[in-house]
């Protein structure tokens, strides 16, 4: 089959029945940005799913499906209520299925129902890390009392909550850190990160930040082991029970104590997970979730129990960037210098 002349000016190298229809996808992919369109089928996959547990077909919209539907919605707290109607009225309208203002009538009196009585956002919630003192035993035990499997728990809570907190971490960064990503100096008691994954520059791929030991790298008096080298203080190799100068925040020590916990289990490669559950495999979105969860109820008693699930992913998502800059703010450390380690230009720190 011919194919019609396609105008000089716009006209490309090939003209296949294959190119057209990319043409046609290009076209269509562009009506919405690259970055909302997972947000939005993701909607509409729960409304499909709201619709099939009221036993309604998900199209065409109707007064019927805005109300049973708008009920799961209040149920779940969904604050975003109305991104979900508009998701449903555009594939209601591209099916070919006239939409009225009654529609919009009933969606407007649908979502002040659910969002009657929210109140305003939750706060961020950031996790006070200048007051992490806790032991590790401590973290296992509040781990267990979020009530999640053992087998989803990290490795290493504290180098997870540690190093995710100093390189201002993503929860898809913190999962996608492998082994041959982080290396250590020990000469200068430093620990350096190549960064795996960033959301939204495409330049972090393979840019590095390195952080110094913060601790007291040094034997306490009358210390009577023979070997007085400190290569191993602060660690599971660590010979003595030296610890006034260890500290907690520490992201050398944290980091040196998961390799060596790593290499110990005959777990380290180069490309398998740095910061891995206890299976040595990567860290779910549902184990990050927990983690931060776990740190909330042990730094400032917050359980978080009254939060939905979206809410509690999107929150622990961010939050170890958004403490980790906050603690570097209260730290004197300067906001460019916050800035350049986060990747970011904005101001709004604290």
């Amino acid at each position: 089959m011919g194919l019609a002349p396609v105008p000089a000016a716009a006209e490309p190298v090939l003209r296949t029945q294959a190119d057209l229809h990319a043409w046609d996808n290009a076209f269509q992919e562009g009506k919405y940005a690259a970055s909302s369109r997972a947000p939005r089928e993701s909607r509409w996959n729960t409304w499909c799913s709201f619709c099939a547990a009221r036993e309604l077909p998900p199209l065409p919209v109707t007064q019927t499906t805005i109300d049973l539907v708008g009920a799961l919605l209040k149920q779940g707290r969904y604050r975003s209520a109305r991104s979900y109607y508009s998701v449903a009225k555009s594939r209601h309208r591209s099916e070919g299925h006239p939409w009225s203002s009654e529609l919009d009538f009933f969606i407007s009196a649908a979502v002040r129902s659910i969002t009657r009585g929210m109140g305003p956002d939750k706060p961020k919630t950031p996790l006070r890390m200048l007051a992490f003192a806790t032991t590790d035993q401590a973290l296992v035990e509040a781990w267990g009392k979020v009530g999640t499997p053992e087998c989803e728990r990290p490795m290493h809570l504290r180098a997870c909550a540690v190093g995710a907190t100093w390189f201002l971490l993503r929860g898809i960064e913190l999962a996608a850190v492998a082994c041959q990503d982080v290396r250590f100096n020990k000469s200068l008691r430093e620990v350096r990160l190549s960064l795996p994954v960033s959301k939204s520059d495409q330049q972090a791929k393979g840019c590095s930040r390195a952080h110094r030991c913060i601790c007291v790298a040094a034997h306490e008096p009358g210390c009577s082991v023979g070997d007085q080298s400190v290569d191993t203080l602060f660690t599971s190799l660590q010979k003595c029970p030296c610890k006034s100068g260890f500290n907690p925040l520490c992201v050398y020590h944290a980091l040196l104590d998961q390799a060596i916990t790593l290499r110990t289990r005959q777990m380290w490669r180069p490309t398998a997970p740095f910061f891995a559950d206890v299976k040595g495999l990567t860290l779910s979105k549902g184990s990050v979730t927990r983690l931060a969860r776990t740190l909330a109820s042990v730094l400032q008693g917050e359980c978080l129990a009254d939060w939905s699930g979206p809410a509690l992913q999107a929150w622990a998502e961010h939050t170890f960037r958004v403490s980790g800059a906050q603690m570097l703010a209260a730290s004197g450390v300067e906001f460019y210098v916050i800035q350049l380690l986060g990747r970011w230009g904005s101001n709004a720190i604290i």
